[in-house]
């Protein structure tokens, strides 16, 4: 029997209207919807138009690294340095954004969170 290996996908093409570019999804601190565009936060501070709904932008984006804790935010779960407690809460990202959580968005964050910890 021939066992078949999957791979995880480690990059993500991104298009805006002048250029399309492939990023290492690692890079990734977070991401906020802007209407129909997103906006990609990257740890060395450059930020990029993604011409994508963060709906379509999560659904390209390795599910088991990114998170959605908002209707308009998506993480990558390893760049949460702090989880700071309330209602829905906020999280404390690498490069020093804070966001809000959902409070319902929060069960299935603390759940992904605490698997890193």
């Amino acid at each position: 029997m021939i066992a078949l290996e999957t791979t995880k996908r480690t990059n993500v093409i991104v298009s805006d209207n002048k250029s399309t570019r492939v990023i290492a999804m690692d890079l990734i601190v977070h991401i906020v919807a802007c209407g129909p565009y997103s906006l990609i936060y990257q740890k060395n501070g450059e930020e990029i138009v993604w011409c994508k709904h963060l709906k379509l932008v999560e659904q390209l984006l390795d599910a088991e690294r990114f998170v959605r804790i908002h209707k308009g935010h998506l993480v990558n779960i390893s760049e949460v340095t702090k989880y700071i407690r309330g209602r829905g809460g906020m999280v404390l990202l690498s490069n020093g954004t804070q966001l809000e959580v959902s409070h319902r968005r929060k069960l299935e964050f603390l759940e992904r969170y605490r698997l890193l910890a």
